[in-house]
């Protein structure tokens, strides 16, 4: 591993432990590193530069873990959708920096390449899990466990409960509650068969 990726994942640490902000300071860097603070600015002109790097590190980083689970078109459409709701619940707990990158507050804070980087992962986030949903409904609808009608017509207030729980859980970075994953994804997978049926 080069020092260069050495410094960035180590800012990434500080990320996830503090949450994504600019109040880290490269002395707290360079000791996480065990190197000089000099040393991070042979590697980086500035915080800037490195903070805009880590920034699009993490966006790269994270788009590939929500995209890592495969559509199994063997599954049933419950285990389908427990599999999709898990996945997302324990990687906003454990990735809690993904709530970080939609948080409007932070989202201004980044230079305006990172905005355009968030923006184009957002689409194209948006676009993969439209796709993936309307599978595993369509799944659903063919196993006659969903009513056609009601998926199109509830399809934002399903839409609102995923995102919803998704950033709920993504706060609950600092918090000493003990969330039992399988317990919230079947909670939502009833709440979804409700809306549906």
């Amino acid at each position: 591993m080069s020092r260069r990726t050495e410094i960035l994942d180590a800012l990434l640490d500080i990320f996830k432990s503090q949450g994504i902000n600019k109040s880290f300071t490269i002395k707290e860097l360079a000791e996480k590193v065990d190197i000089g603070k000099s040393t991070i600015y042979e590697y980086f002109e500035t915080k800037e530069e490195l903070l805009n790097q880590a920034f699009e590190r993490l966006i790269k980083n994270n788009a590939e873990l929500l995209i890592e689970i495969e559509y199994d078109p063997n599954l049933s459409f419950e285990e389908l959708i427990k599999n999709e709701l898990y996945h997302l619940m324990n990687l906003a707990l454990e990735s809690c920096n993904l709530t970080d990158l939609i948080n409007p507050g932070i989202n201004r804070a980044f230079p305006q390449n990172v905005r355009d980087a968030l923006r184009i992962y957002a689409i194209s986030l948006k676009e993969h899990y439209l796709e993936r949903f309307y599978h595993i409904f369509q799944k659903g609808i063919l196993e006659g466990e969903l009513l056609l009608d009601a998926v199109e017509e509830n399809s934002f207030a399903i839409n609102s409960l995923v995102a919803g729980c998704i950033i709920s859980v993504g706060n609950l970075r600092n918090d000493k509650i003990n969330l039992k994953i399988d317990e919230l994804v079947e909670k939502i997978y009833i709440a979804i068969l409700k809306i549906v049926k």
